[in-house]
Formats: structure tokens, sequence, C-alpha cells
């Protein structure tokens, strides 16, 4: 989906000369493989799929990035595996917020993950 982010709470990723109006991202909800099913990978496969479609997106609406909300530890770590970075939670959050988290699209479009 896609949605705006405010500038303040990507400053922390993204660097240089950002416009004073909120910024486009893609906004990838809940992904979850049934436990049962963990462990095989299907989680990357199912995030290089959804990362293969922001960069598709990219090139027709624009985006400075990929943004998720990470629920856990474990989907933290996943989250960074491929390339995200935490951002500052709301200051209205509470410590069992989700962590927000960004991909850079110019990242994501220089790193190109394993087939995206």
């Amino acid at each position: 989906a896609a949605k705006t982010i405010e500038r303040v709470r990507v400053r922390p990723v993204l660097t240089g000369s950002l416009p004073p109006y909120p910024l486009p991202v893609f906004y990838i909800g809940y992904l979850a493989v049934e436990l049962a099913q963990q462990r095989k990978g299907l989680g990357r496969l199912l995030m290089i799929d959804a990362l293969k479609r922001c960069v598709s997106g990219s090139e027709i609406i624009g985006s400075v990035g990929v943004f998720i909300d990470s629920l856990d530890e474990h989907s933290t770590a996943f989250y960074c595996s491929l390339g995200f970075e935490a951002l500052p939670r709301e200051p209205s959050a509470t410590a069992d917020s989700p962590l927000p988290m960004l991909l850079p699209m110019r990242d994501l479009l220089a790193a190109k993950p394993a087939g995206v």
C-alpha cells in the first residue's frame, strides 16, 4: 500500500535534502508465515516478491522507501537482514508498540537483493 510518512521520522535513515511535506513510502502490512512453515525460506521469498513490486511501483508513483512495523525481536532481525533500518517510535508509542522500520528506495535499488 502507498502511504506518507513525516520527514522528521525518517531523518535518521534518509540523508540529504528532504522536502518539507510528508514523504511517499510503500507500506507492507503484516507479513506472516504459518508457524509450521517457518524456517523454510518462505518469508524471505514473500518479502523479495513484495520488494520487487515496490521497485516496480516506484517507477510509476515514486517513493523514498518501504515502511514496515516489526512486531518482535525475531522479525526485527529478519527485516534488518534485508536492509531495513529502525526508525524512532512515535512519542505516544509504548514499549510494546511495533518498531517502525524503513528500507530506503535508493538502497533497495542499489542492492537488488536476491533477484529483485
